[in-house]
């Protein structure tokens, strides 16, 4: 999501804007030979639906197979998913897999490749994916917005506190040494300048560890390595916050 690659992914409602062009087209390979670039690739984190697409054309050009093939030899059949899934494609004469979205999929499946990176990789045993690829994967990215490898990390963006009334409020300090101190996790959290409220200051921002698949309309792949749980949600409305959904059903288990 660095490829600075010129593509407006922000406009869903615009049945003319880059993403619905994107969707709806019929030769995705025309949209991707037209690319333009607005940034340097590698400096600027800007989520793009298009440099999924690109990234499953190499795929198929490195293999020699297309996208569904690779995920029925790489991840359906050593999982042993219990369902058939399909990948959409943009149309019968140009035969291109829609990489970014349109995987069509049962919970139960989705749980299971959640299990896969849980478990570094491994399936009943068997080293499934590189535990080196897991591992940088699901490793928090600060530069990067969280992401990486198509896997966003953790649950908040930044620290918070509780004021007076109980309620969570941003933790901003003054002093950078005195945010250092105030870090818990080294590995998950990093102290960042900011303005905030117009004064300038110094907040903790984290990342992990958990990590989750999140798609355009709120379904999600949340894995929790901490307490060995995974979510999966199918619903799309984003007036539920699938953040206290997750939270809840798991102080519920807990107790069980």
């Amino acid at each position: 999501m660095r490829s600075g690659i010129d593509f407006n992914e922000e406009n869903y409602v615009n049945p003319h804007s880059d993403i619905a062009n994107l969707y709806f087209t019929k030769d995705i390979k025309r949209i991707v030979e037209k690319v333009t670039f607005v940034s340097t690739p590698g400096s600027i984190h800007y989520y793009s639906s298009l440099d999924t697409q690109i990234l499953g054309l190499i795929l198929e050009r490195a293999s020699g197979k297309p996208l569904a093939k690779l995920l029925e030899e790489w991840i359906w059949k050593p999982l042993g998913m219990e369902y058939n899934a399909e990948w959409q494609k943009d149309s019968k004469k140009n035969n291109q897999t829609k990489a970014f979205c349109c995987i069509n999929a049962a919970a139960k499946d989705y749980a299971k490749f959640g299990r896969l990176y849980l478990d570094k990789g491994t399936w009943k045993g068997k080293q499934v994916l590189s535990h080196k690829w897991v591992e940088k994967a699901t490793k928090p990215n600060f530069d990067n917005g969280c992401y990486q490898y198509q896997w966003y990390s953790g649950n908040k963006t930044y620290r918070y506190e509780k004021d007076n009334y109980g309620k969570n409020k941003l933790l901003v300090l003054k002093d950078s040494l005195e945010a250092s101190q105030k870090i818990r996790h080294p590995y998950y959290e990093k102290v960042v300048k900011t303005t905030f409220q117009e004064k300038e200051g110094y907040v903790i921002k984290k990342c992990g560890p958990q990590f989750y698949a999140l798609g355009v309309f709120g379904q999600e792949i949340y894995v929790d390595p901490e307490d060995q749980l995974i979510f999966v949600r199918l619903g799309k409305r984003w007036d539920v916050s699938n953040e206290y959904l997750f939270k809840v059903i798991k102080e519920a288990v807990k107790k069980v």
